[in-house]
């Protein structure tokens, strides 16, 4: 008897990532896992530092040219690579590909607009995941609370 002959299978699903076009342009698609719940705990730490990270840009008193346009290069890529890290997806270059982290518009720093965009797609699929859920549970449960669903 070889070693796969004592092996039983099992199946459990496995979140796929969804697809997303950004402004209608089928070139420029995202791929995300609107279900993972790691994203709360990878948001709080990618928020932090890139909070810091334009805090220090605000903070600088560069004053040569070249120094300044290297110190805003260096920190848009970590910004880049903090906001990639919070979607599991690099949606930086997707979204944003030229200009900076630090581009302003509406008030906002270009990633706090693309935050706000995808983090809404994870609260509306949270949503109906758990309606679906609580739906399943009435089911389950009616006949023990004496309803009928």
């Amino acid at each position: 008897m070889g070693a796969k002959e004592n092996i039983t299978d099992i199946n459990i699903p496995v979140s796929d990532k969804k697809r997303f076009r950004v402004n209608g342009d089928n070139d420029k698609i995202i791929m995300l896992n609107t279900s993972d719940m790691g994203i709360v705990s990878r948001m709080e730490k990618g928020l932090k530092e890139l909070k810091t990270l334009s805090q220090e840009v605000a903070k600088s008193e560069i004053k040569d040219e070249s120094e300044l346009a290297e110190f805003i290069k260096i920190t848009d890529e970590k910004m880049r690579s903090a906001l990639n890290g919070i979607f599991d997806f690099d949606v930086a270059s997707v979204c944003a590909p030229s200009g900076t982290m630090l581009d302003v518009h509406e008030g906002q720093f270009m990633y706090e607009h693309i935050i706000t965009s995808l983090t809404g797609l994870y609260e509306n699929n949270l949503a109906e995941e758990y309606k679906k859920m609580n739906e399943r549970i009435n089911q389950k449960t009616a006949k023990y609370r004496g309803k009928k669903q």
